[in-house]
């Protein structure tokens, strides 16, 4: 909980940390009222992914499957399918080791298990060595094998075996071999030694699945050569993207969640300050320091495909029309879909897939210009799943340019409203046919809100530009109308900044400027964030000096601690 929340609601769930975000992170999706139905979900959804990042990978590539001793056996019959039984090369035990209470009728669970495949005989694989048990009786010099009954003399450090020739008898040896190869190491085998991720530890990020570095670095050494691409469809917090990237891989990571790919985004931007890999060190708390900087990346959003089950875009419109509580328009418009009459509103429905532009709320206005609703005083109100970058305060200036009444609402997210529809039991075809109607129980668990707030200040200085965040703001989920009603009023009482931020800055756990906006693509040349959500230690102020004299188009993006993201398009002129 934020220290200037504390007074407020001391009860709230809201402000809890991490409660809420391993809430929005981490949900299970998988639909089906038995253990038996969950399972097959999962199953088929795994399925057709693996058949597509088969078709993915290189001749030479492999793929790693980590699972736990619930969906191993499942997923390795999978395995064998897809990719061919000849092509399995390990089921390698994470041994984690861990404090285990005493458990009746079995043994506890120390380990999951890495299902190692790839896609041809012809795999990159680099042997890795681990330091033998008794490497102390290496440290002469010397080492006498023997090989299907042969003896040999295998000599590795001349200099010490030089010292003690004159006592050994070499006669008795069949051969005398040198090699640089150290016996003291040998091949890694497929039982990986490697514990959680202290609590205590810098690496450690809070996130429910977070995977140790050490794990994904034995992976990418293993099968891939630096330089190559390596990929991760469930990144979670980015451990092997930032493996990757100290590795000298190239990376793709992909996330559903939100929040997932947020996390993964501020740990690449702080890699620098992490530990170095690839390096062998006797004492690991003597590991350096990484200390480069990430290579540039693309931030890209595909698609919302959770929307997938909803059959066509038609249904998804009937769907939230229905949970807004609007009908159907009786006329066809190719952008106002529904409309609700005692509150004298038409809904135009952003598509799931992808966000909601500037341009498409200019045709739906242009487009409810022409109705009688329009000049009836009716307002219009565009739902959004997702908006582009500086959406709402362009809509405001078409709002008053074209004396329109205008509302822009966020859509629930798609999680939630699956978490929802399957609490209750709703059946998703009856609801897109308006046979179901919502009632406000459901309703209130459901609530469309009004897009982020932010108020910016800009000073211009010669070439020199200065932005600082003077207020922001999001909604609260559902339950908490209170504790946001009390945190704005005292914003608005505030007599200082200083007074002001203690109330804001815990809602902004990242914000970045691109000083020169190309329109296409967003670059991070200015970031800051909280390493833990809700500390509330960001900066409020970010500068920039131009290299020459000109009008600068600037966008800033903030994202809050509920994965939102709110953006603010400015144009400034310096020199």
């Amino acid at each position: 909980m934020p220290e200037s929340w504390r007074d407020l609601m001391p009860k709230n769930e809201i402000v809890k940390s991490p409660s809420i975000m391993e809430e929005l992170a981490y949900r299970d999706m998988w639909g089906g009222r038995t253990p038996e139905e969950r399972i097959a979900s999962y199953l088929n959804y795994m399925y057709e992914r693996l058949v597509l990042m088969k078709e993915l990978l290189a001749n030479d590539g492999s793929i790693y499957v980590h699972l736990d001793y619930r969906m191993v056996h499942y997923v390795k019959l999978m395995m064998d399918e897809i990719f061919g039984r000849e092509n399995f090369r390990n089921e390698i035990v994470w041994h984690y080791g861990r404090f285990s209470r005493r458990s009746k009728g079995e043994f506890p669970c120390m380990h999951d298990t890495i299902l190692f495949y790839s896609k041809s005989k012809d795999n990159i694989f680099n042997a890795l060595f681990t330091e033998a048990k008794s490497k102390d009786r290496f440290e002469k010099g010397y080492h006498v094998v023997v090989d299907q009954g042969v003896r040999k003399l295998l000599i590795y450090d001349r200099e010490k075996f030089e010292k003690v020739r004159k006592k050994i008898d070499l006669s008795k040896y069949v051969e005398v071999v040198y090699t640089d190869k150290n016996p003291s190491e040998v091949v890694e085998p497929d039982v990986w030694n490697i514990p959680f991720i202290n609590p205590m530890a810098e690496e450690r990020l809070n996130f429910p699945t977070q995977k140790p570095e050490k794990l994904l670095e034995r992976i990418i050494l293993a099968s891939s050569n630096e330089g190559d691409i390596v990929a991760d469809f469930f990144c979670g917090s980015g451990t092997l993207a930032a493996v990757a990237e100290k590795l000298g891989r190239r990376w793709v990571c992909c996330d559903m969640s939100k929040y997932a790919i947020h996390v993964t985004r501020k740990r690449l931007l702080d890699i620098a300050k992490s530990k170095a890999l690839g390096i062998k060190v006797e004492d690991e708390s003597k590991r350096p320091i990484y200390g480069k900087p990430c290579r540039p990346f693309y931030l890209v959003t595909i698609a919302n495909y959770m929307t997938d089950k909803m059959y066509n875009h038609a249904d998804v419109i009937n769907l939230i029309l229905n949970l807004y509580g609007a009908a159907r328009m009786k006329q066809v418009f190719k952008y106002l879909h529904g409309l609700r009459e005692k509150e004298k509103e038409i809904i135009h429905v952003g598509h799931a897939n992808f966000p909601v532009t500037p341009a498409e709320i200019h045709e739906a206005i242009k487009e409810f210009k022409e109705t009688p609703f329009y000049k009836d005083g009716w307002t219009l109100v565009i739902l959004g799943w997702d908006w582009a970058p500086d959406t709402f305060e362009r809509a405001r200036d078409l709002w008053e340019m074209q004396d329109v009444k205008l509302k822009l609402l966020h859509i629930p997210p798609v999680e939630k409203l699956e978490e929802v529809m399957k609490k209750y039991k709703i059946d998703l075809s009856k609801v897109a046919n308006f046979e179901y109607a919502f009632d406000e129980e459901i309703r209130k668990h459901l609530r469309f809100i009004e897009p982020g707030y932010v108020w910016l200040e800009v000073k211009e200085d010669g070439l020199k530009v200065e932005i600082e965040i003077k207020d922001f703001w999001v909604r609260l989920p559902h339950g908490y109308e209170e504790l946001e009603a009390e945190i704005r009023e005292r914003i608005k009482n505030a007599k200082s900044d200083k007074e002001k931020q203690k109330y804001f800055l815990p809602l902004i756990n990242y914000w970045a400027v691109d000083w020169n906006y190309d329109g296409n693509v967003f670059k991070h040349d200015f970031v800051s964030f909280d390493k833990k959500p809700g500390e509330g230690k960001v900066s409020v102020k970010a500068s920039h000096t131009y290299d020459r004299p000109g009008s600068y188009r600037v966008v800033v993006k903030i994202t809050d601690i509920f994965g939102g993201e709110t953006s603010k398009e400015l144009i400034v002129n310096v020199g």
